[in-house]
């Protein structure tokens, strides 16, 4: 009996793991259009889907802060990208608070998506990493993003807005203000949601 959905992930390279979380992959093998939840999480991210091998779509969504549904295509398969906090700066360089619990349609020219094989999961994800890699080529990441980035994956958001603070030197007021900039939600908000799906 075939599955009536098929459901993967690959995690990012080591040059990749500070800004993206996984890569996942969803097919709905059914002629019937699929209904998924999608839970509060701690990332936003980037989603292809393909047809008759043929891309359909291509957005990003912003950070979700509500449970939504959405509905899959038929016979259709779905690739997404779960980005980090640090992704809008330094990888895709521009805010993504302007489409919190929403998405932007993406030109198939962004990351040269309109060339990827798309022959195998395994495929696009090789080929959205090396777009990714030279986005990040020769940028440093001042140190206190990145302790917050880090901190905040290695706790699941198990620890309180003052305590992070506190451990990478950074005051709330201007963790507020750059998570409220590129993100759109404040440090407390995004913990909140951190746990949501833990």
């Amino acid at each position: 009996m075939t599955e009536k959905s098929i459901y993967k992930e690959i995690k990012p390279k080591t040059d990749l793991k500070d800004f993206v979380h996984s890569f996942w992959m969803h097919h709905n093998n059914t002629n019937a259009v699929e209904k998924i939840t999608i839970i509060p999480d701690s990332y936003f991210k980037m989603v292809i889907t393909i047809k008759n091998n043929k891309i359909i779509s291509y957005f990003m969504t912003g950070l979700w802060t509500e449970e939504k549904i959405i509905p899959i295509a038929s016979n259709a398969t779905t690739f997404g990208c779960r980005l980090k906090i640090l992704a809008p700066e330094f990888l895709l360089e521009k805010e993504i608070a302007s489409i919190t619990n929403g998405f932007q349609q993406l030109d198939l020219n962004f990351l040269n998506a309109n060339k990827f094989d798309v022959s195998s999961f395994e495929s696009i994800v090789e080929q959205w990493q090396n777009e990714l890699i030279l986005k990040i080529s020769n940028k440093e990441i001042p140190g206190n993003k990145l302790r917050l980035s880090q901190l905040l994956d290695t706790t699941n958001g198990e620890i309180s807005a003052t305590e992070v603070s506190n451990q990478i030197y950074w005051t709330n007021r201007q963790i507020n203000r750059y998570l409220n900039k590129y993100i759109g939600v404040s440090l407390k908000k995004y913990l909140i949601n951190f746990k949501y799906h833990f």
